[in-house]
Parts: structure tokens; C-alpha cells; sequence
């Protein structure tokens, strides 16, 4: 038999309940019998927004879609609002005059076997943005259930092909004038593609050499805005650019338009090709360099953290480093971790 349409309590776990919308899970509303009052309140004010996402429910797909996006882009790093713009438009394409009520696990997983050349990294990208904007309409009311809240993805495989530095420099000599600048920048400051890309000329401290970012790929861990301290070299550069470029992006295009992942992994790819290059190396292969090279020449690992704008140490120690190939200098670290003086094998 359903449960009536108002707070119920339950001994065993001590909080009260109640359904708000029939057939779904009850929502928990306070803990204690004695605050039956609050529970009322609590009931009263889920139920209010409730109803009004039984209305969204009746929407479409695009509507959720364009709503988080609205929301996505006035919270989060550019980089990121434009991973989510470029994910939810594709999936908007596909199923967004779907009703909201109508929309099932099935939708995306039709839409994930159109995409067979997919990588495992890149599906999990897609199905992380597609739940995190049913999540959020879910979470402030707009809709009253997430139907993609089980759906699995993938794990994601650590990049662990760091550019070589030579390759680096190779790839930067022959380089056209307008890439050239953005590569220069990212073997300088170890930063993601995108937060070069997203450079303006009100975000530099001149006088500081650095860059200031507000919103940034961590910003919400780290509760902070991220500082790139820049190597005379890319404060140079930087410099020119601002000269050329007082207004928006300071990296361009050789058509004067602002880089974006696309435009970047398309040029990338192509030097990549020319110069006989493994596949395997990407973009973000050149911060994965910088971080490398900063641990074996000696870098303590807290301060590579901060440098690269990560919340703490963990995510280098899991995916960024490649030391566990660097025999020689884990020798070396070992030697000193005990005073031992030389190199091994002398007396």
C-alpha cells in the first residue's frame, strides 16, 4: 500500500521520510523524532520545488542541457565550460527533443555506438559531462529524477606519454609564428592547453611575472585562483602579446581567432605527422614534460603541485610523473635518503 502524502518516521535509522513524487525513492528529510515539526517544514519546501520539476519533466532534453550550460559557463574555467558546451551539444543533437520523462540509459548508450573510434578516456569525458548536467538539474529541482544517475563509465586510463623534451623543441622549431607562441608557453608554465588559450592581458601581474586565473580547472578544490609564475621567457613573450592583443586572448590563431582544444589538437596532430612523432603524445603531453622534468631536477613534489594548480600531491603522484622510468635519478634519490655519498658502485 503507498505511503500517505506526508513525513513518516522509521525507528530503525531514527529519521523522517517522505515521498514527494509517487513511485520514487523517499527523500530523507531530518533526523530525530522529536523535530516533526522540521520534518513538515522540510517536506513542504521539497515538495514546492519538486513540482516545479514535474514541469521541466515535461520539457525536452535540450532544455536541461542549455540550462546547465548557462550555469556551467558563469562557474566554471572557460576549459571547462567548453569540454561541457562541445559534449552536451553532440548529445543535444542526438536525442534533445526527447522529453525529459522519456529519457532513459538507452539514449546514451545508442548515442556512445555511434562512436566506436571513441577512446576509453574519451567516452568517460562524455559520459561525466552528460550526468553532471542531469545531476545539477536534479539537484536544484528542475527535474525530479536523473535518468543517467547508474549509468557506468569507464575508468579513466592515467596519459602517461610524456613529450620528449628534444621532440618538444622540434615541434617548436618548425612550428608556424601563431602555435609556436602557444607551445613556447605551455613548455613554460606547465599549464593546461586550454588555460594558455584563455590568457587576456588583464589576467597578467607585469610586475609579479605572472598570470592570475579566477576560474580554473580546480578552483572549486582548491578554493583559490591559480598563479603562473612565468620563466623570463614566457614573460617576454608575453609582453609582445599584450602589445599586439590589449583586448581578449593574447594566443591567436594565424586567423586572429582565440585557440580552442579543437584548433590545438588539430595542429599538434599535424607536427606530430611531419615530424614522425608517437601517437600517443598529445597536448597535454607537454605539461605532463614539465612536471616530469621538474621532479628529476630535483623539484620537491608540493611545489610541482602548486606550480601546475593541482589541490594536492596525489594526482601527479598517480598520473603525471614518470620517475618509476627514471632509474638513474630513484638511485640517486635512494643514496640520498641515507647520506650515502657517490655514485653507486664507488668506494
Amino acid at each position: 500500500m503507498p505511503r500517505p502524502s506526508k513525513p513518516w518516521f522509521r525507528e530503525h535509522d531514527g529519521w523522517w521520510y517522505a515521498t514527494i513524487i509517487p513511485g520514487q525513492k523517499p527523500d530523507k528529510l531530518v533526523k530525530g523524532r522529536e523535530n516533526k515539526d522540521d520534518a513538515e517544514k522540510a517536506f513542504h519546501r521539497l515538495k514546492s520545488t519538486r513540482t516545479a520539476g514535474v514541469e521541466m519533466d515535461r520539457g525536452q532534453c535540450a532544455d536541461v542541457l542549455e540550462r546547465f550550460l548557462d550555469h556551467a559557463q558563469a562557474n566554471y574555467a572557460p576549459s571547462t565550460y567548453e569540454k561541457y558546451r562541445t559534449h552536451l551539444n553532440w548529445f543535444s543533437a542526438h536525442c534533445g527533443r526527447v522529453h525529459v520523462s522519456k529519457l532513459i540509459p538507452n539514449h546514451l548508450t545508442t548515442f556512445l555506438n555511434t562512436k566506436r573510434g571513441w577512446s576509453q578516456n574519451m567516452r568517460a569525458s562524455f559520459i561525466a559531462s552528460v550526468k553532471a548536467s542531469f545531476g545539477w538539474a536534479r539537484g536544484e529541482g528542475l527535474i525530479t529524477q536523473n535518468p543517467f544517475a547508474d549509468y557506468k563509465k569507464p575508468p579513466y586510463q592515467p596519459r602517461r606519454t610524456a613529450i620528449e623534451p628534444d621532440d618538444l623543441d622540434r615541434m617548436i622549431d618548425v612550428a608556424g609564428r601563431h602555435f609556436r607562441q602557444l607551445l613556447v608557453a605551455m613548455k613554460h608554465t606547465g599549464c593546461r592547453p586550454g588555460e594558455v588559450a584563455a590568457v587576456e592581458a588583464f589576467m597578467v601581474d607585469v610586475a609579479e611575472g605572472t598570470w592570475e586565473f579566477d576560474k580554473h580547472k580546480t578552483a572549486r578544490k582548491t578554493g583559490k585562483r591559480k598563479v603562473v609564475y612565468l620563466t623570463s621567457e614566457a614573460m617576454t613573450l608575453t609582453k609582445g602579446l599584450m602589445a599586439e592583443h590589449p583586448e581578449g586572448p593574447l594566443f591567436r590563431t594565424i586567423h586572429g581567432n582565440p585557440w580552442d582544444r579543437w584548433s590545438i589538437a588539430r595542429q599538434f596532430r599535424i607536427l606530430r605527422e611531419k615530424l614522425g612523432i608517437d601517437h600517443k603524445v598529445v597536448p597535454y603531453s607537454v605539461r605532463h614534460e614539465y612536471v616530469t622534468e621538474a621532479l628529476a631536477n630535483g623539484v620537491p613534489i608540493a611545489s610541482v603541485a602548486e606550480l601546475v594548480g593541482h589541490a594536492d600531491t596525489s594526482m601527479i603522484s598517480r598520473h603525471y610523473s614518470k620517475l618509476d622510468q627514471c632509474r638513474e635519478h630513484l638511485r640517486e634519490m635512494a643514496r640520498k635518503a641515507v647520506g650515502e655519498q657517490g655514485k653507486a658502485g664507488e668506494e
